[in-house]
Parts: C-alpha cells; structure tokens; sequence
C-alpha cells in the first residue's frame, strides 16, 4: 500500500538515472557508428549486429571471449531477436560507455 500511495520520488529519480545512461549509451553508440534500435521506454536496447555477419549467438561469445563483455544474444528472446544484441541499463553509466568502446572493437572485426 505504501508503494502505491506514498512518495513517488524514487521512481522519478531512477528514471532520470535510466535517461542519462541511455542518453550516453546511444550517443557513444552514434558515434561509433553502431547501429540499434531506438528504445521507446525501456530498461534496455537492442544493438544490431546483422552487420557483421554473425548470429546473435556468435556476436555475444565473441564479445565474452575478446572484449569480457557479456550482453544477452537477441535470438534467446524469440525469433525476431535474432540478429540483435539486448544491453542492459542497470549497470553504470561509465561501464556502459567502455563497453561500448569494446563492443566497436568486435564490430569492426567481428571474426
């Protein structure tokens, strides 16, 4: 009952927290020329890696195994996912920007 009927101030504070790590993970993606999927109002994005010819799959255990990064293949959410990498926003802004930063190093040389 508390939840619902007391002070919403956490809630809004969380979501400017989500905006600025999503708003610094889609400009270093921007700039590093990685395409995604705009997120409408989610907790995540989805990072489009058709163009580099891997599966979903591939793309997340070459990330894990040259770059330690860990993302969440696409296809483990459904058909459609394929071809698509889910990041999440529940990590800190700044590894968000470094992963970014390792994820291009796979994009460019994906094999």
């Amino acid at each position: 009952m508390a939840a619902l009927t007391g002070s919403q101030d956490c809630l809004r504070e969380r979501l400017e927290v989500f905006r600025c790590r999503r708003a610094a993970l889609l400009a270093r993606m921007d700039k590093a020329g990685i395409p995604y999927v705009r997120p409408g109002g989610t907790f995540y994005v989805f990072m489009d890696v058709r163009p580099t010819g891997l599966s979903s799959e591939e793309f997340a255990f070459a990330l894990l195994e040259r770059e330690g990064v860990f993302l969440y293949p696409g296809a483990y959410f459904g058909e459609r996912g394929e071809g698509f990498e889910r990041i999440s926003l529940v990590v800190p802004e700044d590894t968000l920007v470094e992963a970014v930063d390792r994820i291009a190093r796979v994009f460019e040389r994906p094999r």
